[in-house]
């Protein structure tokens, strides 16, 4: 009885046991889902629910469908489906370990409530804020076998960010916490807003060194997305980026960190902004290979080896509205830097191509620097100590137009300053930073300008009108103290040569009368020229013609580098047509070059300051015209005759003026100018060689020849040569045989100079006056009209006009013009009579002065 009622307990406590179990079972779900809708609202939102939780306690899998959060801006958070697996049995060893982790069709919103912090799908987890207090005790440690999270969106709204990850899918496998020298494999494959993205790694992030190796591959990302990331923001990045890349990164347990990738990284349409510059590149890429490493409390060091190649780079200066152009650019090769004491050490060895390199000022219309193609090979570098470059190819090179390359076909375009077809430079380097090295630099069809702006500046470039309230910034005074630590740059090229077609062309629009010049240059060669103050004189050979016709030729040494600078050369000058001269002689001087041409051999040498010249002077068929007639010119005046007299007087039978021009003077001197020693020589030396010339030909005669001041037209004095004078005997019109030989000489020195006159002067004295009495008693007394009367009181009697007098001038001028003529052959056009005069002086001859004119 008392069996088969505790029989019937047992069987009621087991059923009611079994009842609790399943209703406990049945309810577990229910349970864990409202404990989650709770838990969800107090974290911040509206609204928190889940559709449906399922949970199998013998198995250890839960599933959840139909997860929403939702705040008043909308859904924040949503799982369509959640699936996981655990193990009970490790769950006494406080491991979560989660054989498989499965979510389906997710949401996530990440946003910034407020300075507070970030928001995880509308929730404040309060439990991220500030540093995690740690436990003497052990804690839960967490394992994944297997995450899978397939079609989910991660939207970014922060001030730092604005983007959507979709995830197409998503897997981590390996992941335990327990074990960290085991690593963690995952891999992403989707989209982040329209660009896709591919990440496969091995990652190990427990381990005292971390690590992560694997591959990324993105496709038409965009710039955008970083440009309000702190510290890019100022750059505002734009355009996108493609990364095809094999990683392999590893960051020690003090902080050092190992990196080496391989791979392709693409930039299309880059745009970055700083202060005034911006930047464009309509494409960059990279491939190769990259590695670097950072120690604890160490400096950088890396190396890259590969390919960077470039399109379409354009770099603004808005400030000074200077541009930079960069058509296309391949850079191949490798590169390192190293630490090195304060700084970095670069090393290279590479090649570099590029085309279309310009640099303009677009305010001025000017373009400073054009270049068609480049091509450097050999390139060394070990440190900025040492940089050396095996050949470098520079084609259509231009320095400085006047127009800028967008305006390049307007018309009345002023050429380049300089412009050369090809520029081959062989062997250059570069040590200690100021030390440059050339073996050798070609140039090709060169084109050269030489240019004075109207207000009188010789240009290295175009007037670049500033406004006069613009200040420049001063140097920074570190930069400056680094730079006169280096010192200044000095060079040494081995040898310099230019072939093809070469010329320069000289122009001056200071002047009133522009002068334009071409040069064009046949041979140039230059060897061992250098700046250092140890460097020997250079050698050097310039072959070409001036203008249509004109050959120059010049040879020897100069050492630009000695102070004050050595020069010694020597050469030639042949048909230089002269008239062009006009803009500077009718300025200088003071006549107009109307024709002539100019040969001269010349020397000059230049030595501590001293300059020593010697110019060989011959012109042909020169005439000259003074540029104001009313005036004296500035030769004349040095030279006391008019310079047309002094051209005449050394002009030949061939209508060639021969003379030497000897400058010498101190350089140095702060009174020196070449314009003002040119005229000095010159003056000097047409004076010397005109009367030296013609005391020459006029021997033994010619023992007075000087300067005189004679009355000209309009009663006006002035300067002429003077020869010596024809005497006449007292009371006497005959030429005696002294008179005859001299006027030989006369003869001869017109002959021999075409182009001279000659003015006669009469001159009668008061010796002619005596002679004359002398005789008119002479005749009285044989005619017997004097008787007794005394001689003294005869003469007394006896009076001689001046009429007379000059007469007898007149009579004696004649009588020298009609010697020259009849008897030697001069025609009468070149002798001129001038007015006969008196002298007054009592002792002085009659004679008949010579005046070159």
């Amino acid at each position: 009885m008392k069996s088969s009622r505790f029989k019937k307990i047992s069987i009621i406590a087991l059923g009611v046991t079994v009842l609790l179990f399943l209703a406990v079972l049945l309810a577990t779900p229910y349970i864990m889902g409202l404990t989650l809708e709770r838990w969800l609202v107090s974290r911040g939102p509206e609204v928190g629910k889940v559709k449906n939780i399922d949970f199998n306690p013998f198995s250890g899998r839960l599933s959840m469908d139909g997860l929403i959060v939702e705040t008043r801006g909308g859904r924040t958070l949503s799982i369509s489906h959640a699936s996981l697996l655990f193990s009970w049995r490790q769950l006494f060893k406080k491991q979560l370990y989660l054989k498989e982790l499965v979510l389906h069709d997710a949401f996530l919103l990440v946003d910034r409530l407020d300075e507070s912090g970030f928001r995880m799908g509308g929730l404040i987890l309060n439990e991220l804020k500030g540093p995690e207090k740690k436990s003497d005790k052990p804690g839960w440690e967490v394992g994944i076998a297997s995450f899978v999270l397939q079609n989910a969106q991660i939207a970014y709204d922060t001030p730092e960010l604005e983007a959507t990850y979709y995830i197409d899918q998503y897997t981590l496998t390996g992941l335990e916490t327990w074990n960290k020298q085991k690593p963690v494999q995952m891999a992403y494959k989707g989209r982040i807003n329209e660009s896709r993205i591919d990440v496969r790694a091995t990652v190990n992030v427990l381990h005292a060194t971390k690590t992560w190796k694997g591959s990324i591959a993105l496709e038409d990302g965009s710039l955008a997305l970083i440009s309000k990331v702190r510290g890019l923001q100022q750059y505002e990045p734009a355009g996108s980026i493609d990364i095809d890349m094999q990683l392999d990164a590893r960051m020690q347990e003090d902080g050092s960190v190992n990196f080496a990738s391989e791979g392709a990284i693409v930039f299309r349409d880059l745009q970055l902004k700083y202060e005034d510059f911006a930047v464009q590149q309509d494409k960059i890429a990279w491939q190769g290979r990259m590695a670097g490493n950072k120690s604890a409390g160490q400096q950088f060091a890396g190396t890259v080896e590969g390919q960077l190649a470039g399109a379409g780079f354009a770099l603004d200066n808005q400030a000074d509205s200077m541009q930079f152009l960069l058509g296309m650019f391949d850079w191949q090769g490798k590169a390192g830097v190293t630490p090195q004491g304060d700084s970095l050490a670069l090393t290279m060895e590479s090649e570099l191509a590029g085309e279309d390199l310009h640099a303009n000022d677009e305010k001025n219309k000017v373009s400073l620097l054009g270049l068609e193609k480049f091509n450097v090979s050999g390139i060394q570098v070990a440190g900025l100590e040492d940089i050396q470059v095996s050949q470098a190819v520079l084609q259509n090179f231009r320095l400085v137009e006047k127009e800028s390359i967008a305006d390049k076909n307007a018309k009345g375009q002023v050429p380049p300053l300089l412009q050369t077809a090809k520029v081959e430079i062989s062997d250059a380097r570069m040590q200690n930073r100021t030390d440059i090295f050339i073996d050798s630099i070609n140039f090709d069809d060169v084109a050269a300008l030489v240019h004075r702006s109207k207000e009188g500046s010789w240009q290295i470039m175009p007037a670049q009108h500033e406004s006069p309230e613009k200040i420049r910034e001063q140097p920074d005074p570190e930069i400056a103290d680094q730079g006169a630590e280096a010192g200044p740059i000095r060079f040494t090229i081995n040898s310099l040569q230019a072939s093809g077609s070469n010329s320069i062309r000289f122009e001056d629009e200071s002047l009133h009368r522009p002068f334009r010049l071409l040069l064009h240059i046949d041979e140039l060669k230059l060897n061992t020229i250098g700046t250092a103050d140890t460097a020997e004189p250079a050698r050097f050979a310039i072959k070409g013609r001036l203008g249509d016709y004109g050959a120059i030729a010049l040879s020897g040494t100069v050492n630009p580098g000695q102070k004050p600078i050595f020069l010694d050369m020597k050469g030639t000058l042949a048909a230089l047509d002269m008239p062009p001269f006009s803009s500077y002689t009718g300025r200088t001087i003071g006549y107009n070059v109307t024709s002539g041409q100019l040969d001269t051999d010349y020397t000059v040498k230049i030595d501590k300051g001293m300059m020593d010249a010697i110019f060989d002077l011959h012109m042909r068929n020169l005439e000259v015209a003074r540029v104001d007639p009313e005036s004296t010119a500035e030769i004349d005046s040095r030279m006391d005759v008019p310079l047309e007299s002094a051209l005449a007087m050394l002009r030949n039978k061939k209508d060639v003026i021969n003379f030497k021009l000897e400058l010498k003077d101190d350089i140095n001197n702060p009174k020196f100018g070449i314009q003002d020693a040119i005229n000095q020589a010159l003056a000097k030396a047409m004076k010397f060689a005109t009367l030296s010339y013609l005391k020459y030909t006029l021997q033994p005669f010619g023992t007075y020849i000087a300067i005189a001041e004679v009355v000209g037209k309009a009663g006006k004095e002035m300067s002429k040569v003077g020869l010596d004078p024809v005497t006449f005997p007292a009371a006497e019109i005959v030429l005696d045989d002294k008179a005859g030989k001299y006027l030989g000489k006369v003869t001869e020195l017109l002959n021999n100079r075409p182009k001279l006159r000659l003015e006669l002067c009469g001159r009668a004295g008061e010796k002619d006056r005596a002679a004359l009495v002398e005789k008119r008693l002479a005749v009285q007394k044989r005619a017997g009209e004097t008787g007794t009367v005394k001689k003294e009181a005869a003469a007394a009697g006896i009076t001689v006009s001046d009429d007379v007098l000059l007469d007898f001038a007149r009579e004696r001028a004649k009588l020298v013009k009609e010697s020259l003529v009849s008897q030697h052959g001069i025609d009468h056009e070149r002798i001129f009579l001038c007015l006969p005069e008196i002298d007054k002086a009592p002792d002085t001859d009659a004679r008949v002065e010579l005046f070159l004119d």
